[in-house]
């Protein structure tokens, strides 16, 4: 099963990683910035941390009010275990760059098999991006939700099939763009590669390739989304979930927190696929134009 896969695979990376002492915060060039620059960081970390504050309060209740592990539940979990993925984006050559200003740790990409980005020794993980920044994505599904339930439903209350999949794909694309561009302007992070033709702000740090916020928007609230809605609309024996109900029932909460993980681990892994394939035909963000110590 795809979930037991990536969570004993994500063990053993992060394993190694803990043991060669790579578990050490740090903060590296904060001082260097203006305070106006230094305000902006703290407030683009403090919006993650809240988001995934907001979201285990909410699952945890419930989890408490319903008395079992909710399929929400599962699915603050299938966020929460993507983390470890996170260097898959630079995989064999860096498109991303993490502001190091930012509280973080060393990167565990070595640790990955195969994975051989440059200038490894340099690369840094965001203790709310890079680690619990993926938790937060279980808010991109409910401002989805939102968005459909009170604009898209009420304007097409016949929308259904293909189409209605193909409206939630466009849906997340569209929200995720705001938010990305909070964050990069924030200083966060910067995108190095980014082929010109679509690429807001091209040549500039704050460069942001809408190939990118695409397929983040599909991969990581888009499908995710579409897996919910269908477990509501139509029961648990939907989608990714089909055939659980001949799961003895004492063992279906597992199966579905197991296939869930999969899956959300799956949807990160075909986004850094995407994005590391586009990013083949980009170029390099002007390395003297960038004003935060990027890694």
């Amino acid at each position: 099963m795809l979930g037991v896969f990536f969570l004993v695979t994500g063990a053993w990376v992060m394993g190694r990683w803990i043991a060669d002492g790579g578990l050490r915060l740090r903060i590296e060039g904060l001082s260097e910035l203006s305070a106006s620059r230094q305000a902006a960081l703290w407030v683009a970390q403090g919006v993650v941390a809240l988001t995934v504050v907001v979201a285990v309060v909410w699952a945890v209740r419930q989890c408490r009010r319903e008395r079992r592990l909710t399929f929400d539940a599962a699915l603050c979990l299938g966020y929460m275990s993507q983390f470890w993925l996170d260097p898959l984006i630079g995989f064999r050559h860096r498109t991303w760059l993490y502001d190091a200003a930012m509280v973080h740790t060393s990167s565990w990409g070595p640790y990955i098999p195969g994975w051989t980005s440059p200038h490894q020794d340099q690369q840094v993980e965001p203790l709310f991006f890079g680690w619990s920044g993926y938790f937060s994505g279980v808010a991109w599904i409910f401002l989805i939700g939102i968005v459909m339930k009170r604009i898209i439903r009420r304007l097409w209350p016949r929308l259904r099939g293909a189409r209605f999949a193909l409206t939630v794909l466009g849906v997340a694309v569209l929200i995720d763009l705001p938010i990305e561009l909070f964050y990069i302007y924030s200083g966060a992070f910067s995108i190095s590669g980014g082929w010109p033709p679509l690429t807001l702000f091209s040549g500039h740090w704050y460069q942001l390739p809408l190939n990118y916020v695409a397929f983040i928007g599909i991969f990581w609230a888009g499908l995710p989304y579409l897996v919910r809605h269908y477990h509501i609309e139509n029961g648990p024996d939907t989608t990714i979930l089909r055939g659980i109900q001949r799961v003895p029932e004492h063992r279906r909460t597992l199966v579905q927190t197991l296939a869930v993980i999969g899956f959300l681990n799956l949807c990160v892994v075909a986004f850094c696929l995407c994005f590391w394939l586009s990013g083949l035909a980009g170029g390099e963000a002007p390395a003297g134009s960038l004003p935060y110590p990027f890694r």
